[in-house]
Protein backbone atom coordinates (compact mmCIF):
# COMPACT_ATOMS: atom_id res chain seq x y z
CA UNK A 1 0.00 0.00 0.00
CA UNK A 2 1.13 3.66 -0.28
CA UNK A 3 2.24 5.55 2.29
CA UNK A 4 2.53 9.09 1.99
CA UNK A 5 5.91 10.08 3.51
CA UNK A 6 5.75 13.55 5.26
CA UNK A 7 8.22 15.74 3.06
CA UNK A 8 10.76 16.53 5.88
CA UNK A 9 11.29 12.29 6.90
CA UNK A 10 11.57 12.55 2.81
CA UNK A 11 14.61 14.73 2.56
CA UNK A 12 15.92 13.53 5.80
CA UNK A 13 15.73 9.61 4.12
CA UNK A 14 17.35 11.35 0.76
CA UNK A 15 19.93 13.17 2.35
CA UNK A 16 20.95 9.61 4.52
CA UNK A 17 21.33 8.24 0.75
CA UNK A 18 23.24 11.04 -0.62
CA UNK A 19 25.72 10.46 2.32
CA UNK A 20 25.77 6.97 2.14
CA UNK A 21 26.53 7.35 -1.67
CA UNK A 22 29.53 9.90 -0.72
CA UNK A 23 30.57 7.93 1.74
CA UNK A 24 30.75 4.74 -0.39
CA UNK A 25 32.89 6.71 -3.14
CA UNK A 26 34.96 8.64 -1.17
CA UNK A 27 36.32 5.10 0.42
CA UNK A 28 36.65 3.45 -2.83
CA UNK A 29 38.92 6.27 -4.48
CA UNK A 30 40.62 6.98 -1.41
CA UNK A 31 42.51 3.26 -1.69
CA UNK A 32 44.29 4.27 -4.67
CA UNK A 33 46.38 6.71 -2.71
CA UNK A 34 48.92 5.18 -0.24
CA UNK A 35 51.33 7.32 1.70
CA UNK A 36 55.30 6.23 1.61
CA UNK A 37 54.43 3.81 4.90
CA UNK A 38 51.61 2.37 2.62
CA UNK A 39 48.79 3.79 4.71
CA UNK A 40 46.04 4.77 2.87
CA UNK A 41 45.29 8.47 2.77
CA UNK A 42 42.18 9.79 2.06
CA UNK A 43 41.57 12.71 -0.48
CA UNK A 44 41.17 15.16 1.73
CA UNK A 45 44.39 14.78 3.66
CA UNK A 46 45.97 13.75 0.04
CA UNK A 47 45.04 17.64 -1.12
CA UNK A 48 46.83 18.60 1.71
CA UNK A 49 50.10 16.95 0.83
CA UNK A 50 50.85 18.46 -2.52
CA UNK A 51 53.69 15.49 -3.51
CA UNK A 52 50.73 13.05 -2.79
CA UNK A 53 48.68 14.18 -5.76
CA UNK A 54 51.44 15.10 -7.95
CA UNK A 55 53.47 12.37 -7.95
CA UNK A 56 51.40 9.26 -6.30
CA UNK A 57 53.06 6.50 -4.74
CA UNK A 58 53.23 3.77 -7.82
CA UNK A 59 53.66 0.08 -6.58
CA UNK A 60 55.97 -1.64 -8.67
CA UNK A 61 53.53 -3.81 -9.77
CA UNK A 62 50.79 -1.27 -10.72
CA UNK A 63 49.68 -0.97 -13.99
CA UNK A 64 52.03 1.46 -15.39
CA UNK A 65 51.01 4.90 -16.92
CA UNK A 66 52.72 4.92 -20.72
CA UNK A 67 52.06 7.45 -23.13
CA UNK A 68 53.74 6.24 -26.15
CA UNK A 69 54.52 9.38 -28.21
CA UNK A 70 55.65 11.37 -25.05
CA UNK A 71 57.22 8.03 -22.83
CA UNK A 72 58.60 5.59 -25.06
CA UNK A 73 62.49 7.26 -24.92
CA UNK A 74 61.88 6.89 -20.96
CA UNK A 75 61.13 3.69 -21.43
CA UNK A 76 63.97 2.64 -23.51
CA UNK A 77 66.36 4.00 -21.36
CA UNK A 78 64.80 2.24 -18.52
CA UNK A 79 65.22 -1.09 -20.68
CA UNK A 80 69.09 -0.58 -21.59
CA UNK A 81 69.92 0.28 -17.86
CA UNK A 82 68.20 -3.29 -16.70
CA UNK A 83 70.44 -5.04 -19.77
CA UNK A 84 73.70 -3.26 -19.70
CA UNK A 85 73.57 -0.39 -17.15
CA UNK A 86 76.80 0.58 -16.10
CA UNK A 87 78.74 -1.06 -19.02
CA UNK A 88 81.35 1.23 -20.51
CA UNK A 89 80.37 0.32 -23.97
CA UNK A 90 76.63 -0.84 -23.27
CA UNK A 91 76.17 -1.68 -27.56
CA UNK A 92 79.06 -3.71 -27.40
CA UNK A 93 78.11 -5.89 -24.87
CA UNK A 94 78.05 -9.53 -25.03
CA UNK A 95 76.65 -11.60 -21.96
CA UNK A 96 77.86 -14.43 -20.30
CA UNK A 97 76.77 -17.81 -22.42
CA UNK A 98 73.22 -19.55 -21.70
CA UNK A 99 73.92 -22.89 -20.30
CA UNK A 100 70.37 -24.29 -20.60
CA UNK A 101 66.85 -23.89 -22.65
CA UNK A 102 66.37 -22.35 -25.95
CA UNK A 103 69.06 -20.23 -26.06
CA UNK A 104 72.10 -22.89 -24.49
CA UNK A 105 75.22 -22.00 -26.10
CA UNK A 106 74.39 -18.22 -26.72
CA UNK A 107 75.35 -15.17 -25.62
CA UNK A 108 72.84 -11.76 -24.92
CA UNK A 109 74.08 -9.30 -27.19
CA UNK A 110 74.20 -4.88 -27.17
CA UNK A 111 73.09 -3.06 -24.95
CA UNK A 112 69.34 -4.12 -24.95
CA UNK A 113 70.48 -7.86 -24.57
CA UNK A 114 68.20 -9.32 -28.08
CA UNK A 115 69.96 -12.79 -27.97
CA UNK A 116 72.08 -14.02 -31.00
CA UNK A 117 69.45 -16.25 -32.74
CA UNK A 118 66.94 -13.29 -32.48
CA UNK A 119 69.02 -10.71 -34.43
CA UNK A 120 68.38 -11.65 -37.67
CA UNK A 121 63.96 -11.95 -36.98
CA UNK A 122 63.97 -9.06 -34.30
CA UNK A 123 66.03 -6.51 -36.96
CA UNK A 124 63.69 -7.20 -40.25
CA UNK A 125 60.56 -6.88 -38.30
CA UNK A 126 61.94 -3.96 -36.05
CA UNK A 127 64.44 -2.20 -37.91
CA UNK A 128 63.65 -2.70 -41.62
CA UNK A 129 66.37 -4.99 -42.40
CA UNK A 130 67.88 -8.09 -41.31
CA UNK A 131 71.25 -7.67 -40.15
CA UNK A 132 73.94 -10.42 -39.21
CA UNK A 133 74.66 -10.56 -35.57
CA UNK A 134 78.65 -8.61 -35.99
CA UNK A 135 76.41 -5.96 -37.87
CA UNK A 136 74.20 -5.43 -35.53
CA UNK A 137 76.51 -5.24 -32.31
CA UNK A 138 78.20 -2.31 -34.59
CA UNK A 139 74.92 -0.54 -35.09
CA UNK A 140 73.65 1.54 -32.52
CA UNK A 141 70.60 2.90 -34.30
CA UNK A 142 69.56 -0.52 -35.43
CA UNK A 143 69.41 -1.84 -31.18
CA UNK A 144 67.88 1.61 -30.50
CA UNK A 145 65.08 0.99 -32.95
CA UNK A 146 64.89 -2.58 -32.45
CA UNK A 147 64.22 -2.10 -28.70
CA UNK A 148 61.97 1.38 -29.11
CA UNK A 149 59.70 -0.48 -32.14
CA UNK A 150 59.39 -4.23 -30.26
CA UNK A 151 58.15 -1.90 -27.16
CA UNK A 152 55.54 0.08 -29.27
CA UNK A 153 54.59 -2.69 -30.93
CA UNK A 154 53.99 -4.68 -28.51
CA UNK A 155 52.17 -2.44 -25.99
CA UNK A 156 49.80 -1.81 -29.18
CA UNK A 157 49.20 -5.42 -29.12
CA UNK A 158 48.89 -5.83 -25.08
CA UNK A 159 47.65 -2.68 -24.70
CA UNK A 160 49.84 -2.31 -21.28
CA UNK A 161 53.42 -1.34 -20.81
CA UNK A 162 54.16 -4.16 -18.56
CA UNK A 163 53.43 -7.17 -20.81
CA UNK A 164 55.51 -5.37 -23.49
CA UNK A 165 58.80 -5.50 -21.54
CA UNK A 166 57.70 -8.87 -19.96
CA UNK A 167 57.78 -10.35 -23.93
CA UNK A 168 60.91 -8.81 -24.03
CA UNK A 169 62.44 -10.43 -21.28
CA UNK A 170 60.52 -13.84 -21.22
CA UNK A 171 58.38 -14.20 -24.34
CA UNK A 172 55.30 -14.06 -22.73
CA UNK A 173 52.73 -11.14 -21.52
CA UNK A 174 53.50 -10.48 -17.65
CA UNK A 175 50.53 -12.89 -16.23
CA UNK A 176 51.83 -16.00 -18.25
CA UNK A 177 55.43 -15.06 -17.43
CA UNK A 178 54.46 -14.91 -13.85
CA UNK A 179 52.77 -18.20 -13.82
CA UNK A 180 55.88 -19.82 -14.94
CA UNK A 181 58.04 -18.47 -12.92
CA UNK A 182 60.46 -17.35 -15.88
CA UNK A 183 63.92 -15.85 -14.63
CA UNK A 184 67.00 -16.06 -17.17
CA UNK A 185 69.22 -18.02 -14.43
CA UNK A 186 69.70 -15.03 -12.66
CA UNK A 187 66.53 -12.43 -12.02
CA UNK A 188 63.42 -13.72 -12.18
CA UNK A 189 60.58 -11.81 -14.10
CA UNK A 190 58.67 -10.29 -11.22
CA UNK A 191 62.15 -8.50 -9.99
CA UNK A 192 63.08 -8.01 -13.69
CA UNK A 193 59.39 -5.91 -13.82
CA UNK A 194 60.45 -4.26 -10.01
CA UNK A 195 63.64 -2.76 -11.67
CA UNK A 196 62.20 -1.66 -14.44
CA UNK A 197 59.43 0.24 -12.67
CA UNK A 198 61.55 1.67 -10.20
CA UNK A 199 63.90 3.20 -12.95
CA UNK A 200 61.21 3.79 -15.42
CA UNK A 201 59.52 6.05 -12.46
CA UNK A 202 62.08 6.93 -10.08
CA UNK A 203 60.52 8.18 -6.52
Amino acid sequence: PYIDIKPQVRDEIAAKKAQARQNEMTESTSRALVSDDDEVVTLDEANEVESLVTKPVISPTSTLVFDPEADIDRAVEALKFLESGGKKNPYKTKGKKVTKGQYKGEQAIGAYGVMESNVPLFTKKYYGEELTVEEFINNTKAQDEVAKEFILQNYQKYGNLEDAISTWFTGDPLDQAMDRGADDGSIDIEEYMIRFNSKFNPR
